[in-house]
């Protein structure tokens, strides 16, 4: 997998310097499947869906960088007005709205079992 999402992204193959982050990456989001669906590993028909949970991870994170950019929330003209999100407030963010397993959740769903209480 990890060689797939390399090329997903543009990555050359012969360049080393970011597998140990892909390959965080890939762990959390099979962790993160497995946990929402209820199941021990990844089922086949998953695969591909993880692969590209696994991109937009990486994309959308900044993991493996000491300073983070901040982002713009918001601008104003009149009188002129800018405000930025620190890297900790988009941390937040991103806890508070799971939206990985939301984009995903209709591929998700029909691999998901249900638990019984036990």
């Amino acid at each position: 997998m990890l060689e797939e999402v390399k090329t997903l992204l543009g990555i050359s193959e012969d360049d080393r310097s970011k597998d140990d982050i892909i390959t965080f990456i890939i762990k959390r989001v099979e962790k993160r499947v497995c946990s929402y669906c209820n199941v021990k590993s990844v089922p086949k028909g998953l695969e591909e869906t993880v692969l590209f949970m696994v991109v937009d991870t990486y994309r959308s994170t900044q993991y493996g960088q000491e300073k983070v950019d901040s982002e713009m929330k918001g601008m104003s003209e009149g009188d002129v007005s800018w405000s930025y999100q620190t890297a900790s407030q988009i941390a937040i963010e991103k806890i508070k709205n799971p939206s990985l397993i939301e984009d995903y959740r209709s591929e998700l769903n029909s691999y998901r079992k249900v638990r019984w209480p036990t």
